[in-house]
């Protein structure tokens, strides 16, 4: 048992994907033509490696004064995301993301 809840959906009007399903499978596509279904890894699986490289670009940037590759306006935006799926699953609705870049 993990510390985090690592699963996704994402609504559009072509389809649904949703991601680390409690199923275990790592991907699920619901489109017009049927349901797919890619392999199944764990969420340590696919994770382990954008941690790796996001801690060491943040030592390099640390070490050597360097620009990190996200920004402050990237997290600004990441957050607006979150607030909004939070929003959504309050309100049992889609929302508008307010705050995050066009």
């Amino acid at each position: 048992v993990y510390g985090y809840d690592v699963r996704g959906e994402v609504f559009g009007s072509a389809g649904m994907l949703t991601m680390g399903s409690v199923n275990d499978s790592d991907l699920v596509r619901y489109l017009a033509n049927g349901i797919q279904s890619d392999t199944q890894r764990l969420d340590t699986d696919l994770l382990r490696d954008a941690y790796v490289a996001e801690l060491n670009h943040f030592a390099d940037c640390l070490r050597t004064g360097a620009k990190p590759l996200a920004s402050g306006e990237d997290a600004r935006a990441a957050l607006a995301i979150a607030r909004a799926c939070i929003e959504s699953f309050q309100l049992g609705k889609a929302v508008r993301v307010e705050g995050a870049r066009s």
